[in-house]
Parts: C-alpha cells; sequence; structure tokens
C-alpha cells in the first residue's frame, strides 16, 4: 500500500477525494475536535447563524433544539425504511403510554355532533361508566367551559390527572345532567364480547398487558365457546411478544409462529410452547387495511391451522420489527432491526395478508353520524345524508323501501314512524331533532350489538 505524506490542508482534501471518502462530521450536542489548524466553522454553525440572523421566522423558535431534532429525524430518514424514527422526550412518552395498556382518564369515545360532542362507547368498568354516563349522551360542557368541537384542549381538560374529578353537563333525551367523573386508569387494549357459544375479543393494541388480559379473559369465558373471533381491525400492532403469547396459547406444541431474519441474514424461528391451550372448534380472525405489525404476526401464525379463517380485507403490510433505544434526555430511537416473516416464510413488509374470505363494509361502521348541515329535508329530495338515513333506520326496524338517496312518500311514513315512538314531533320530515334522536338511536344499538352494522362481523358469526 502506497502511504502519502499529507503536508497541508489542499493535500488533504486531494487523498479524501482520491479514496472515495466522504467524510461528515455534525456538531449536535457532542464535542467534535477540528484538525489543527482548521478555524472554519461547520456547515451545522454557519446554518444556524445564517437562519438567527437572517430568517424572518428566527424569533419564534428555539433553533438550538428544533435544529438538534430535525437533524437527528434527517439521520434516520430513509426511503426504505419510514419505520425507524427519532421520537422527542414527549413522542416517547406518548408511545410509552400507548403500549402500557392503561391509561387515564374517564373511559368514553366521543365524535362531533353538531355544536356538541356525541358518546359514542362508554367502556365498561370505567369511571364514566361507573358515573352513570350513556351511549348517545351529549356533551355540553367541561368545568362549566362550553364544548362545540373536538380539540386537543377539550381532550386535555376530560383526561387530567389521575385521582381528580371532572363536571361534565350532558343532555340526555331532552334533560339536562351535571356529573362529576373521576379520572382512573382503565384497560385499552383489549375488549370481550359473548353471543351464545361464540366469544369476541377485540384487540385495539398489543400493549405490556394485552397478553394476560386475553388469557384471563379465555380463562374465565372459554369454557363452552364453539368459536373464538378475534378482531384485530384497525390493530396497527404494538410488541411483537404480546402477539406471540397469544397465538402461543392456540396453537399445538413446535408449530412455528413466526420467523424473524435479522441484519446477520440468519433466521429465528419462534415456535409455540408445550403450555397448555385453549380448544375452539373453529378461530375467526377480522382484518382491514389498518390491522398492521403484530396483527400481522398473530394472524400469520394462526391462519395455517385447519379450523381458522380470516375474514375481511388485505391487511396493510408492516413486516419489520423495531427496538425502543432510550437516550439520557428520554429521546428515544425506534430503529428497525429485523423482518419478520409468516411460518412458511411469505414476505409482509409491503404486501399484506389477504384474508380468505374477503368482505367489504357497510357505510353504517364503524359509526358515521347523520349531518343536517342545518336544512331540513322532505318529500322528493335527494341526498347522501337521506341514503345514511334509509339504511340507519331500516337497520333499527323501520323499514324503508329505497336506500338510494330518494326522500319517497314511503320514507317519509318510516321517519313519522320514529317520530311518533320518539315523542318527537310528527312532521315526517328529517329536520335538526329528528336527526339528533335518530344519531342517538344509532350509538346506542352500536354499543349493544356491533354486529348489527358490521358487515364483516356478522360473516364471521354465521
Amino acid at each position: 500500500m502506497k502511504i502519502e505524506k499529507i503536508k497541508n490542508r489542499a493535500d488533504l482534501e486531494s487523498a479524501i477525494k482520491r479514496s472515495g471518502v466522504l467524510l461528515l462530521m455534525f456538531c449536535l450536542g457532542f464535542a467534535c475536535q477540528r484538525p489543527s489548524g482548521v478555524k472554519e466553522e461547520s456547515e451545522f454553525t454557519k446554518m444556524k447563524k445564517l437562519l438567527e440572523d437572517k430568517w424572518y421566522y428566527a424569533d419564534n423558535h428555539d433553533l438550538e433544539t428544533e435544529l438538534k431534532t430535525n437533524a437527528y429525524r434527517g439521520m434516520l430518514s430513509f426511503e426504505d425504511d419510514p419505520f425507524s424514527l427519532y421520537l422527542t422526550s414527549s413522542n416517547a412518552s406518548e408511545l410509552t403510554q400507548s403500549l402500557n395498556g392503561s391509561i387515564v382518564g374517564i373511559g368514553v369515545s366521543f365524535t362531533n355532533e353538531g355544536d356538541s360532542l356525541l358518546i359514542v362507547q362508554v367502556i365498561e368498568g370505567s369511571s364514566a361508566a361507573d358515573s352513570g354516563l350513556q351511549v348517545g349522551d351529549r356533551i355540553l360542557a367541561v368545568d362549566g367551559q362550553p364544548v362545540i368541537e373536538i380539540t386537543e384542549d377539550v381532550r386535555s381538560m376530560i383526561q387530567g390527572e389521575q385521582g381528580s374529578s371532572v363536571n361534565l353537563q350532558v343532555e340526555r333525551e331532552g334533560q339536562l345532567l351535571s356529573l362529576d367523573v373521576k379520572r382512573s386508569p382503565f384497560s385499552s387494549s383489549v375488549f370481550y364480547n359473548e353471543k351464545e357459544d361464540v366469544l369476541i375479543l377485540t384487540l385495539h393494541s398489543f400493549s405490556e398487558d394485552t397478553a394476560s388480559t386475553v388469557e384471563a379473559i379465555l380463562n374465565e369465558h372459554a369454557d363452552g365457546k364453539q368459536k373464538l373471533i378475534i378482531d384485530l381491525r384497525n390493530n396497527g400492532g404494538g410488541y411483537l411478544g404480546a402477539a406471540t403469547a397469544i397465538a402461543d396459547m392456540l396453537l399445538p406444541s413446535g408449530q412455528s409462529i413466526v420467523k424473524e431474519k435479522v441484519k446477520e441474514g440468519y433466521m429465528k424461528n419462534i415456535t409455540a410452547t408445550n403450555r397448555d391451550k385453549y380448544n375452539f372448534e373453529k378461530i375467526i380472525i377480522l382484518i382491514n387495511e389498518m390491522s398492521a405489525s403484530a396483527s400481522e404476526v398473530l394472524t400469520g401464525a394462526l391462519m395455517p391451522l385447519d379450523n381458522c379463517t380470516v375474514i375481511g380485507q388485505k391487511s396493510y403490510g408492516k413486516g419489520t420489527v423495531q427496538e425502543l433505544i432510550p437516550f439520557t434526555d428520554n429521546s428515544v430511537i425506534k430503529l428497525t432491526i429485523a423482518e419478520w416473516l409468516t411460518p412458511d416464510e411469505k414476505v409482509i413488509q409491503g404486501q399484506g395478508i389477504e384474508p380468505d374470505r374477503s368482505v367489504e363494509q357497510g357505510i353504517l361502521y364503524p359509526v358515521q353520524l347523520l349531518s343536517s348541515n342545518g336544512e331540513t329535508l322532505d318529500v322528493d329530495s335527494v341526498s347522501g345524508t337521506i341514503i345514511h338515513a334509509q339504511k340507519i333506520l331500516t337497520a333499527l326496524g323501520y323499514k324503508s323501501e329505497r336506500t338510494d338517496g330518494y326522500y319517497s312518500e314511503q320514507f317519509a311514513t318510516v321517519v313519522g314512524e320514529f317520530q311518533k315512538i320518539e315523542g318527537l314531533p310528527i312532521t315526517k320530515k328529517l329536520d335538526a331533532e329528528t336527526i339528533k334522536r335518530i344519531n342517538r338511536r344509532y350509538v346506542q344499538a352500536v354499543q349493544n350489538d356491533p354486529s348489527i352494522f358490521d358487515l364483516q362481523l356478522q360473516e364471521a358469526l354465521k
């Protein structure tokens, strides 16, 4: 090897170019020492000074912090890996809370309805349920402050700190109520339901306590059940270990759960153990385009079973594993460390999982409320709102002969029947008050029996 003698800076630069080495130096919070005699500012320092001196919006920003954060994010920005990320301490805290499986709040889901918030779900066992809040209640004010739409401030006002209470003013069936609700932790990752000999598990995420919660539910409710439905729709994943632990409860000993391909190139095969199993005649898995990562691991693990059927829509297609690497300032790097494959080594990344039976979802599930936009709809009107109302009322037992959006005389009679039973003025028109009452009965029906509007769940229950 020829060794060149470097006499000056020009020789150094020439040598670097000839050797094909790209020297890149970021002085981002750690001490970087320049070679002796080199006094030029780093490009980072130049950029920072330029922004401080000339950028119009500089006074609106903490440039020292934001430039470093943006640089760290840029270091992890790769076209072929959208899942490696730099998370600030606040971002990391939010991620950790979402993976804990238990969050602090009152235990309701709500959506915008006109100038108020309509409660569309009350979680069983939550403080909201204990205080008497009901699906269909309209939140008018939080701690005396009127609320007309969902904002981050409104969410924060309702969520608050554990052990504290929040006062909600709600409207129910025309009555105004004032309820004090204590904020407390509740499980947010797993819910279950039973229909005769069917056990339905709904998994919203794979958090720290998901597997243990599932096992506790199976211990208490699996006996006498012939069918297990695992609903993974809109489940974006979480801890891989939670998914493999649940698969281990249902697979025979030795059967492959998932295969991990690591950077070094070798394949790691995770298999089921010889633990006690829960046996069902049929296992149905529900997936959609937002079922990703750990959801696809569990689906891929159970799909080879003779008694397992996957229903819904093609899954998202996230087949990589990320590790959370913390730093002393509580920021975190979420770094891709492996790719996972199904037991028969099919690639999931970018491909997804095709269901055994493809079933498209109807427009009534998940909940999509009617909106009047301030107008009253009457005979001979035509609109998408009328289509929606025709389908909701038909599902609620008020059969409309048409569901094409045309407001016929027969549909006017249907609306009148609904108004009569609800104690509303019988105008046979879709006015604001009638629409609010339809929305209330709609969300109550979904809470009482999710399958009433859910075409994919209906297929799973057959």
